[in-house]
């Protein structure tokens, strides 16, 4: 759905269009975004299940990463599959 609304835009438009929102506005540059700010705004747009919200630690991060890397070495998972080469 996402990519169906978005995927017509270029790198450039989509910052723009990001730029323009309450938490990037409300946000000094240079520094995070807080989560909490995103929630707030986003949740006003459509419905939120809190309990699907990314990690937000550090903690919560490294959890995620050895969640994911393990699942990669039984082979539940192909990590390369949501990555994409970065450009040179």
């Amino acid at each position: 759905m996402v990519y169906d609304t978005y995927g017509q835009y270029s790198a450039t438009q989509l910052r723009k269009i990001t730029h323009e929102e309450g938490p990037w506005k409300n946000t000094w540059a240079q520094t995070l975004i807080p989560q909490e700010a995103m929630l707030q705004y986003f949740e006003t747009l459509i419905e939120v299940d809190r309990s699907k919200i990314p990690p937000s630690t550090n903690e919560e991060r490294t959890e995620l990463i050895h969640i994911l890397e393990e699942a990669e070495a039984n082979g539940e998972l192909n990590l390369s599959q949501f990555s994409v080469p970065m450009e040179t």
